[in-house]
């Protein structure tokens, strides 16, 4: 199934148009920065550019993660409607380390600041 995902998203239109606008947002951020979309209670990530830097967010294409657990995740609930995050929020979460956001509480509040800020972190 995975190689299924593998060949779509290497055929797919969309990373043609984005992979640019990733590279240059690299060169300008050098942080990993990809492209995800939300998926019921996952991110799934559509395109990768890794960060030159030798701490970094290690995700492959077509990889599932938590949302509340990454920081794409965060930021496209922070600016989703408020009855898509209620939905999410519905499926429960789960500590996956000691620094993920375990509550709706916490999470809400998470949302709030990547609000404000303009970007959301994966701790």
């Amino acid at each position: 199934m995975l190689q299924l995902v593998y060949l779509t998203l290497d055929h797919n239109e969309l990373r043609q148009i984005t992979g640019r606008y990733l590279r240059q947002l690299n060169e300008q951020h050098p942080e990993t920065i990809n492209l995800s979309i939300l998926d019921g209670a996952d991110v799934v990530y559509l395109d990768v550019v890794e960060s030159p830097q030798r701490v970094k967010l290690a995700v492959a294409i077509g990889q599932r993660l938590p949302a509340f657990c990454t920081a794409s995740g965060k930021a496209i609930l922070a600016f989703s409607p408020n009855e898509i995050v209620q939905e999410f929020l519905g499926q429960g979460m789960f500590k996956h380390t000691q620094c993920t956001l375990d509550s709706p509480e916490s999470f809400i509040e998470n949302m709030k600041l990547t609000r404000e800020r303009g970007f959301s972190l994966s701790l």
